[in-house]
């Protein structure tokens, strides 16, 4: 007790306060007539028969000190809100939670129909068709862009060539050929300036203006005027071909075609009759034997 006793104050000291105090701890006035046993457990207790105090500087406890420190660090976050736990992904407009700059919810919901839309839409939505523009599927229900073909009104009964519409599957595809085909069997559509030949690659007829196939022989670009004898073109029917060809014997033959060489058969063979001619006894008649 003289260490307690060599402290003690006077009465007119007991107004005075520390000068520094932490702020982790508080100043508890004891009184020197208490055991010390009853400073700890009853700290503040005055006597009635003394006075003598002493003030001592205790330590708050740790729990008290967090929990100020919490409630100020609650006081300035209660105005934030909380972080959406969805984030970029929200699909909810009413969300009053804190989300990304870029996120962006549609306005149409589950029912938007917009092919090109980048907002954030609800599940349950269309979603866009991976082929987009060029889906040629007739009975694809995603979503597509508004420059899309709209379904054929013929559907697979259309016979249109070059329809651009989408058709079922069943309907039959545009040849690959198109006017050039020469397929009389083909099923396949064609243009409708495709007029194919039924005689196909046998037709001999020059003025035919069908189509026929590459194997049929050509006609010849000279036409009537061709003076080839030789010539394994087609030509008109006018065409004036000696039938008879090198054999004519008709100097004065109508036809107009003759082999090149013709004439200078023709004239052979004339001095060859000749020579034998010549050559051959003349046999007297019976008046002059």
């Amino acid at each position: 007790m003289s260490s307690m006793i060599s402290d003690t104050r006077d009465d007119s000291d007991t107004d005075e306060k520390p000068q520094f105090a932490s702020h982790s701890s508080r100043i508890t006035r004891y009184n020197l007539s208490d055991s010390p046993s009853n400073m700890y457990d009853n700290p503040g207790a005055s006597s009635a028969t003394s006075q003598s105090f002493i003030d001592v500087m205790v330590p708050e406890s740790r729990d008290t000190y967090d929990r100020s420190r919490s409630r100020v660090r609650d006081a300035s976050w209660s105005y934030r809100e909380p972080v959406c736990r969805n984030g970029i992904d929200c699909s909810d407009p009413s969300c009053n939670c804190n989300h990304p700059a870029e996120w962006q919810v549609c306005d149409n919901g589950v029912g938007c129909e917009e092919f090109e839309c980048k907002a954030t839409h609800p599940e349950g939505r269309k979603t866009t068709c991976f082929n987009g523009n060029d889906c040629k599927d007739f009975t694809c229900e995603l979503l597509h862009p508004l420059t899309r073909m709209n379904p054929c009104a013929d559907g697979d009964q259309c016979s249109v060539w070059d329809c651009k519409a989408l058709h079922p599957h069943g309907r039959p595809k545009a040849c690959f050929f198109g006017k050039h085909c020469y397929n009389s069997a083909c099923l396949c559509l064609h243009p409708l300036e495709r007029q194919l030949c039924p005689n196909g690659n046998e037709c001999i007829e020059f003025i035919c203006q069908f189509d026929h196939p590459s194997n049929r022989v050509i006609r010849c670009d000279r036409g009537v005027a061709c003076n080839n004898f030789y010539c394994d073109r087609l030509h008109p029917d006018d065409w004036d071909l000696c039938e008879q060809g090198i054999d004519c014997k008709n100097p004065t033959c109508s036809h107009a075609v003759h082999p090149a060489d013709w004439m200078f058969y023709l004239q052979q063979n004339t001095t060859s009759e000749k020579s034998q001619k010549e050559a051959s006894p003349r046999l007297k008649s019976i008046e002059q034997r």
